[in-house]
């Protein structure tokens, strides 16, 4: 993480004393006692934020259904993560031209918002902005990254950041990139098959997560740990090769994958974390290094009956 927003990151949660001691406008938003972080949103048609507003916190504007057009002051830099998700009829934001950081996200379940601008102040997006939103377009001006075919990199094309294309059934992921960061296809439900190029090392924490038509996936043989959430909710999701490099299948990775039928654990993985493989209703067969049985039995109890051993 890039430690210039380590403070700003960590301070995007409102605490009980900021809410308990905030200060509330007219419209019922309320703010820090020093008017620098909106702490709570509110639910207006239009609104905009108080001038000397620096920091959205998370969840500011979390199910604003009424909320149609958001205005930011030059002062503000961060917006934080979910902080206008489920905005169902959001349609226009309009951004401060000093914003530095837009958290994971922050504009998911947004319905009605189809059009998006990055300003040339921007240099952090922690993880996807927009899953699950109704996003089609967006507009960069940043210089720290790049849009192509509907998707969000980091200016070196190292990073897929975010992808929202709506209609393509198929994507490859460029041969360039080495991570696909969290979130980054969080709910592509269009998406059937994707492939990952050999560079990749990283998969990051719900990058696929509820990729509902998402059939079959290939690890690639760089990637050492398969991070929470990853594949959770695919629910067609019914074949998963795992490269001999995996050494960690994190906490509900590929939870409520409902027609997963069998996978082999490679010799490489060393833990499995809760959940793993929890609500796979249809997973019969799950294949395991000889005299592993024991270990698996303690790590994925409600699969004991499924074990086989290889």
């Amino acid at each position: 993480m890039n430690t210039v927003f380590e403070d700003q990151l960590s301070s995007s949660e409102a605490s009980e004393y900021e809410l308990a001691n905030g200060i509330k406008d007219e419209y019922g938003a309320i703010y820090s006692p020093d008017g620098l972080r909106l702490l709570k949103g509110c639910n207006v048609n239009v609104y905009e934020l108080k001038r000397g507003t620096k920091v959205i916190c998370a969840f500011a504007f979390y199910e604003c259904d009424s909320l149609q057009e958001i205005n930011l002051p030059d002062s503000v830099t961060v917006i934080g993560a979910h902080s206008f998700a489920r905005c169902r009829n959001l349609t226009t934001v309009n951004l401060s031209p000093t914003l530095v950081s837009i958290e994971e996200l922050a504009f998911s379940y947004c319905d009605s918002l189809h059009y998006f601008e990055i300003p040339s102040s921007v240099t952090h997006i922690d993880g996807n902005p927009f899953g699950f939103s109704a996003i089609s377009h967006v507009r960069n001006f940043s210089s720290a990254f790049i849009v192509h075919n509907k998707a969000l990199f980091t200016k070196d094309e190292k990073e897929i950041i975010a992808y929202w294309d709506k209609l393509e059934t198929h994507y490859n992921v460029p041969s360039t990139v080495i991570a696909i960061r969290k979130d980054a296809f969080y709910g592509a439900k269009h998406l059937r098959s994707i492939t990952l190029p050999h560079s990749v090392e990283f998969i990051g924490s719900f990058a696929f997560y509820c990729c509902y038509n998402l059939s079959s996936i290939t690890i690639p043989v760089q990637v050492k740990e398969i991070r929470e959430g990853t594949f959770m909710g695919c629910k067609n999701l019914t074949l998963v090769s795992f490269p001999n490099s995996i050494e960690v299948i994190g906490q509900s990775a590929f939870h409520f994958c409902k027609n997963l039928s069998s996978i082999v654990i490679p010799n490489s993985v060393i833990s499995i974390g809760t959940y793993a493989f929890y609500k796979c209703p249809k997973l019969s067969n799950v294949y395991i290094p000889m005299g592993t049985r024991s270990q698996y039995e303690m790590q994925i109890p409600y699969l004991k009956n499924q074990l086989l051993e290889y």
